[in-house]
């Protein structure tokens, strides 16, 4: 879970009981956790597809992959590649429940010119 980012209120109102439960309410909402799903750009990789995202950024030392699906068996293999001439970590993913269970790993990275990340979906085409 992230922490949702605190601000303090704006307060309109000039009565001191309005602001007090202005404040309240502010409080409590910034107190609750948003899910890392609500702050992530969701990409949909059908079955037997696969996605791949190149970044030639060498300031990037990690990347965090996140999958999910709405609750069948998740099936995926994941690679990373760092710098060209590599060979690729690979990752197989599996989860009877991919809603119940989702999977989130974060992969280092450091200190290469460029990273290419490939996912692909094993399960079946929905």
């Amino acid at each position: 879970y992230v922490a949702s980012e605190t601000m303090d209120p704006p307060f309109c109102a000039e009565d001191p009981a309005t602001q007090a439960q202005q404040h309240r309410r502010h409080q409590q909402q910034s107190k609750q956790p948003r899910s890392i799903w609500d702050t992530s750009t969701v990409q949909t990789i059908e079955g037997g597809a696969l996605q791949t995202w190149t970044m030639d950024v060498p300031q990037v030392e990690h990347v965090q992959l996140l999958l999910k699906n709405e609750g069948t068996p998740l099936h995926a293999k994941a690679d990373v590649w760092c710098g060209p001439d590599n060979a690729p970590m690979q990752l197989a993913v599996y989860s009877q429940d991919g809603a119940k269970h989702p999977f989130s790993a974060v992969v280092g990275t450091p200190h290469f010119q460029s990273h290419t990340i490939g996912i692909k979906n094993s399960g079946p085409l929905e």
